[in-house]
């Protein structure tokens, strides 16, 4: 047999072992440049950005979330609000949140160092909700709670706070008998036998108790409702009927004075009118009750008696009801400094109602500051509001008019049609009614309303102090 070696192998085998060695070597060659220039073009592409965040005094936020837009890269700021990222490319943007803060996109590009200052945002408001502890993410609060978007509830003219929660929280229930300066009633989770129905109020931390009238609806910034029992962990047994925390409008530090004016004028009128018997379809009934009781006819309504009345035919709704108007104006002025802020108002609001005579009607005068300075680690600040009002409500005086008589927009409906408004041989010169003569008593309203004065003003400051 004969052995092959190098010196007697045939060409055609000396040449295939050299092409594969050569191939062999070149693909190893060739994978290892490739993998050189992968790892050159990843070393490229992959970029440290680096920067600093701060708020609007250029104060450094720290806990500030620095995050890749539609990733789940990111990094939160350290205690000099700086932050320090990795990304492979300079397609993304960065998104730089904060609770209380607008949150910022900024494109990356090619640049290496982004500085950033955050903008405030009011705390009411999307995704922040003021409870009574402090603010927090409403997706996190494990009670019931509903925020009010007052920029759209005060698009509906009202004298009261309590007004701007009519229809817009759920649970919560706004009735109010629409007579000028009165208090609507307001109900969270129906009714409770424990120390009352009223819910229990907050402003700007301070517990006001049950009454929320002296503020100006024109000074809130944001209302929340806690609906659930928990309220009672932060406020005890006066919680029990629900709460309703009003944070009102602020300064802001490095703005110029702003001066504000918001104010209308409207008028009111009765929507909708009852329909009631007139003279001869009062007279009928009236006679064909008596008839069917086999009793005498009354004198004013018996048409061959003397006395019988022809002439009058009063519609009380007409002669009761008139146009009211109403009337807001306000005027603020707010900014700040570095380390202070402030915000003034002054507020007018004066409401006439619809009924004939002296009232009701109600006038509102508001007077609100409030300021704050800050230095280092130190801050104190004001708040101070008053108010004075003239009340003039739609009722009787229980020492002249005895009896179960129920509101005096109710006798417009019930009067008969048979008694005057006005009868100048009567004192004061109204018209009154005879039970035996006309066959009922009735309520000249209109002459109550225009004879008696049931007014009362009121007084009331509100302040408090802050200081850390």
């Amino acid at each position: 047999m004969k052995v092959l070696t190098n010196d007697n192998l045939p060409f055609f085998t000396n040449y295939m072992v050299g092409k594969c060695f050569v191939e062999k070597t070149f693909i190893m060659l060739l994978c290892a440049i490739t993998l050189q220039i992968n790892c050159v073009s990843v070393f490229a592409q992959s970029k440290t950005v680096t920067g600093t965040v701060k708020n609007e005094t250029n104060q450094p936020l720290s806990g500030v979330t620095v995050t890749v837009k539609g990733t789940n890269i990111g990094t939160s700021t350290d205690n000099q609000g700086k932050f320090s990222l990795l990304l492979s490319d300079d397609k993304g943007s960065l998104l730089f949140s904060y609770i209380g803060y607008a949150t910022q996109e900024i494109p990356v590009k090619n640049q290496t160092t982004i500085n950033v200052q955050l903008i405030p945002e009011a705390a009411a408001l999307k995704d922040i909700v003021v409870v009574g502890y402090g603010t927090q993410r409403k997706k996190d609060l494990t009670g019931s709670v509903a925020t009010i978007n007052v920029a759209e509830a005060k698009k509906i003219s009202t004298n009261d706070i309590t007004g701007l929660l009519q229809g817009r929280a759920p649970g919560v229930a706004v009735n109010s008998d629409g007579q000028p300066g009165s208090v609507p009633s307001v109900r969270i989770r129906g009714f409770s036998t424990f120390g009352g129905s009223s819910p229990f109020y907050v402003v700007d931390g301070v517990p006001v108790g049950t009454s929320i009238r002296e503020f100006s609806p024109n000074d809130i910034q944001s209302i929340t409702v806690l609906k659930d029992a928990s309220a009672a962990s932060i406020y005890g047994a006066a919680a029990a009927n629900g709460v309703i925390i009003i944070t009102t409008k602020q300064g802001s530090k490095n703005s110029q004075m702003r001066v504000e004016y918001n104010g209308y004028y409207g008028w009111d009128n009765v929507w909708q009118i009852q329909d009631v018997t007139n003279r001869e379809q009062y007279q009928m009934l009236n006679n064909e009750s008596r008839t069917n009781a086999g009793l005498p006819l009354f004198p004013a309504n018996n048409p061959a008696d003397p006395g019988y009345i022809d002439s009058i035919d009063t519609d009380w709704q007409e002669a009761g009801l008139k146009t009211g108007t109403r009337q807001n104006h306000n005027v603020s002025l707010s900014g700040g400094g570095n380390n202070s802020t402030y915000n003034i108002s002054l507020d007018y609001f004066n409401n006439k109602g619809t009924y004939v005579g002296n009232g009701p009607s109600y006038k509102r005068y508001t007077a609100r500051v409030n300021s704050s300075a800050e230095k280092g680690i130190f801050k104190v600040g004001e708040t101070f509001n008053y108010t004075h009002s003239h009340e003039n409500s739609l009722t009787f005086r229980d020492d002249i008019l005895l009896g179960a008589i129920p509101p005096m927009i109710v006798s417009l409906v019930a009067a008969i049609p048979t008694m005057p408004v006005y009868d100048p041989s009567l004192p004061n010169g109204f018209g009154g009614s005879n039970s035996e003569y006309n066959g009922a008593n009735s309520l000249n309203a209109i002459g109550v309303n225009s004879t008696f004065v049931n007014w009362v003003d009121v007084d009331r400051t509100f302040g408090n102090i802050l200081k850390i």
